[in-house]
């Protein structure tokens, strides 16, 4: 990439090569079949933030895990697209594109990959040959061992409406995408519909999948006496452990369980649901660093 953020006016340079850029795509586009040609375009990890350009922040640019550094184009056309020239609101990542053009080259990541390789990127065909949106998440990732400003380093998630931004810090984020699409109202600041809490919390556990050094909690044992249920785990020292509550299996039902009575005995960690009526209940145990 050219060292834009070098040249003296830098906004009036990015621009020029980005007009330049679209003009030889324009190129490109007609010299090629459309009719059995597939053409992938795919935007950089967001815009400089010396560049960007309101509503969006500097603070919010390339190198964050907003919107503005995460958020780029994707635009894909050929003849397995069908109804073109429509948007889908289903969350992608980069690492889709390898499963994608296998699929629209007639292969597989099961015929193209060995077995013990894992491929974490889900092919999008589905969302180019029909009109519906997918439930998937997108998921992002923010490090660099060699940075020295690492505060806002983390995790993102984030399903095609709302989005949880975790901090390496222990700070979170929580937004609602639709509504507050520059992440400029931190839902964690306000007090939350049930549809918000909901997202959070099945947001929460979600990003929990994600992380790697904390084995699944060990469930020792359990009780019920009505009207007090009681569940013990074998205690990791290093980890800390919270009781979550469903009515129900849905993904937006769980919520933490903070007024669970907690004893901690030596290998075990006791939790107790003292208020555990009132029908069907589910619980689940969580364990995080």
């Amino acid at each position: 990439s050219y060292p834009v953020n070098t040249l003296t006016n830098s906004r009036r340079q990015y621009e020029a090569m980005v007009e330049a850029l679209d003009t030889e795509i324009g190129r490109l586009l007609a010299a090629v079949n459309r009719t059995n040609t597939h053409i992938i375009f795919v935007g950089d990890n967001g815009t400089p933030g010396n560049l960007i350009q309101p509503p969006h922040t500097s603070t919010h640019a390339k190198g964050t895990l907003y919107e503005g550094g995460t958020r780029v184009p994707l635009i894909i056309s050929g003849p397995q697209v069908a109804h073109p020239n429509r948007a889908n609101a289903t969350p992608a990542n980069m690492v889709d594109l390898f499963a994608t053009i296998l699929d629209l080259a007639g292969s597989s990541v099961a015929a193209a990959v060995p077995t013990n390789v894992t491929i974490d990127g889900q092919s999008l065909l589905p969302l180019l040959t029909a009109t519906n949106e997918l439930s998937r998440y997108g998921y992002t990732e923010l490090f660099n061992t060699n940075s020295v400003n690492t505060g806002n380093h983390g995790q993102a998630l984030e399903n095609p409406r709302f989005k949880l931004i975790s901090f390496n810090t222990g700070a979170e984020e929580f937004y609602d995408l639709l509504a507050d699409p520059t992440e400029t109202n931190n839902l964690l600041n306000t007090t939350m519909t049930a549809t918000q809490a909901g997202n959070y919390y099945s947001l929460v556990l979600k990003l929990g999948n994600y992380q790697t050094g904390v084995a699944p909690p060990v469930i020792a044992g359990f009780a019920y006496t009505n009207p007090q249920f009681t569940i013990t785990v074998t205690r990791n020292v290093t980890n800390r452990y919270v009781l979550w509550r469903a009515g129900d299996l849905d993904a937006l039902s769980w919520r933490p369980l903070t007024n669970a009575e907690v004893v901690t005995n030596g290998a075990v960690v006791r939790f107790t649901d003292t208020n555990a009526t009132g029908g069907r209940t589910f619980y689940r145990v969580v364990a995080s660093p």
